[in-house]
């Protein structure tokens, strides 16, 4: 990668941009087909979806100035990456359905008068999702106890996706969809192991 190795990537400016969603769309719904009930329901599964891929950015960027661990610098790095392709096939289907994302989107598409999306920054209730309180403590971490909960965390954030994909797939019209999301099973699974083994190392 070049330069310190405890810091993953580009800065978080380039990442996040138009890039409001990730794994979390396909996990929330918004890939089966269009959804029942059109652009709102849509609206809703990307923003869920959006709040879900959010809270994996800006576990990463935490890395940065954190850990001197160049595995957990290394990890973080490849996750983002591993999204970018993600992202682009996700923002190519719902383009295709007028929903296409945008970074500043707080409105639910189709919906009369324009109906902001909740605020659930405060809670965990999305499969995999930390806390607000998990994410302050996280951010007041540095070297080996941060190594080890932002570990822990990931480990967490990426099992939710891990049983989203699954319900893509049991649910799911899109071949498209489906392969993506088991795509996602394979490669977040293989990234739980790799996290179990840097904890074990601790």
């Amino acid at each position: 990668m070049g330069g310190d190795p405890a810091r993953p990537g580009d800065g978080p400016a380039r990442r996040r941009g138009d890039r409001g969603l990730g794994t979390g769309v396909v996990l929330a719904g918004v890939l089966l087909h269009r959804p029942p009930g059109g652009l709102r329901a849509v609206g809703a599964a990307r923003w869920a979806g959006r709040a879900h891929h959010q809270q994996a950015l800006d576990m990463a960027d935490l890395v940065s100035g954190r850990t001197s661990n160049a595995k957990v610098a290394d990890l973080a790095h490849r996750i983002q990456q591993a999204q970018d392709l993600e992202i682009q096939k996700m923002t190519g289907w719902l383009t295709a359905w007028g929903a296409a994302p945008t970074s500043t989107d707080t409105t639910m598409p189709g919906a009369s008068g324009g109906h902001p999306m909740p605020d659930t920054s405060g809670t965990s209730s999305m499969a995999g999702m930390m806390s607000e309180a998990d994410m302050t403590a996280l951010r007041g971490m540095t070297g080996a106890e941060f190594d080890r909960r932002w570990l822990q965390m990931m480990i967490q954030h990426h099992q939710g996706a891990i049983d989203m994909a699954r319900t893509e797939l049991a649910q799911g019209s899109s071949a498209d969809a489906k392969t993506l999301a088991q795509q996602i099973i394979e490669g977040q699974q293989a990234e739980i192991t790799e996290m179990n083994g840097l904890l074990g190392q601790r």
